[in-house]
């Protein structure tokens, strides 16, 4: 059972991110909804100690109280030095990224998230693979709370509408690509599978979402160079309302990350009965199955990754899609699943 909605009126939350995404704003409604007083700070704009961050907010006139608080980074603070400042609790959410990716690949990374490790009272994590590597690098797995950022509420593709950008003008197949257009989703692999696509469902389009210029451009000049510039469509980026209505209105889901969490857009992809076709990361490992939730492909193989939804496109999903939505059901109902969370508040803020 989710908390009630006083079970968190004692406590005061700052929330500090440099982001203000979707993903944000999920984890602040949750806080909120539960009683908490929350103070968002954007950690780009402030120094990051306890006074600077107290400074900060009163400057900004941020609500401050004296109810007990506790501090929740997202995503993990590697800086030790900064850590140790606060005396209050301090609690991290992991965004996969600053653990499977950034961390692993550069030493010096990997050292300073192992160093910072002492000053969390607690970690969330969204998958197994977070949770392993925190515990290979010593840190107390009963400190760990490992939770997907599930679907929300009880959303369904009968209460999302048909997109009104005309994204079909007959019996084409919409291939939609979510993901954001940074480097590490590989978009550029999904440009170079789709084109391979295209052989055998040749009025097929591809829709990305356009969240980066700079990154749009690259993309852009990738499919004049393949000759499917005519087959792609954009979209603006939008908020996660708007994203299911599109993804209720896609034949396929793909996503080519080289490394991911539990991807709440694939979660929701799953929900709303949409075949998803994701590269075989450690993140998408607890919930893609290839043939049986979903279909699957190596990292970086761009054949791989056209053979995979070739297959969707042509196979008979009703059980592939009903074995998702028994999964999602079960496993990853928001905010059901973020009770742990809440329950951790209350005890760090309860005398």
């Amino acid at each position: 059972m989710v908390q009630s909605a006083k079970e968190l009126n004692h406590a005061h939350v700052i929330y500090l991110s440099p982001t203000r995404s979707i993903h944000d704003l999920r984890f602040v409604r949750l806080f909120e909804r539960s009683g908490a007083l929350v103070t968002v700070i954007d950690s780009k704009n402030t120094d990051f100690d306890m006074q600077s961050i107290l400074d900060f907010a009163s400057a900004n006139e941020y609500p401050i109280s004296n109810r007990a608080k506790v501090l929740i980074t997202g995503p993990l603070v590697l800086d030790q030095s900064q850590l140790k400042s606060f005396d209050i609790p301090v609690i991290g959410i992991s965004w996969a990224f600053d653990i499977m990716r950034d961390s692993i690949r550069n030493p010096n990374e990997l050292l300073k998230l192992k160093q910072s490790l002492n000053f969390y009272h607690q970690i969330v994590v969204d998958n197994n693979a977070s949770l392993r590597i925190l515990v290979a690098l010593g840190y107390p797995e009963n400190k760990i709370l490992n939770f997907p950022w599930g679907v929300e509420e009880a959303r369904d593709s009968s209460t999302c509408q048909k997109s009104s950008l005309n994204l079909r003008m007959g019996e084409e197949k919409i291939i939609l690509s979510p993901r954001s257009l940074l480097p590490h989703y590989n978009q550029d692999l999904v440009l170079r599978a789709f084109k391979l696509v295209l052989a055998s469902h040749p009025y097929s389009k591809l829709v990305l979402i356009d969240d980066d210029y700079n990154n749009r451009k690259l993309l852009e000049g990738i499919a004049e160079t393949l000759g499917i510039a005519e087959q792609i469509i954009w979209l603006p980026f939008s908020q996660e309302s708007q994203t299911e209505d599109w993804i209720a209105d896609s034949d396929v889901i793909v996503s080519a990350a080289s490394t991911d969490g539990s991807s709440v857009t694939i979660l929701q992809a799953m929900k709303l009965g949409i075949p998803v076709v994701t590269s075989a990361t450690l993140g998408s490992a607890s919930w893609i199955f290839d043939g049986i939730t979903g279909f699957t492909f190596g990292a970086g193989n761009e054949r791989g990754c056209a053979e995979a939804i070739i297959r969707a496109l042509d196979s008979d999903n009703d059980q592939v899609i009903s074995n998702a939505q028994e999964l999602i059901a079960a496993k990853a109902h928001w905010p059901q699943v973020a009770t742990p969370l809440l329950e951790s508040i209350k005890l760090l803020t309860t005398n």
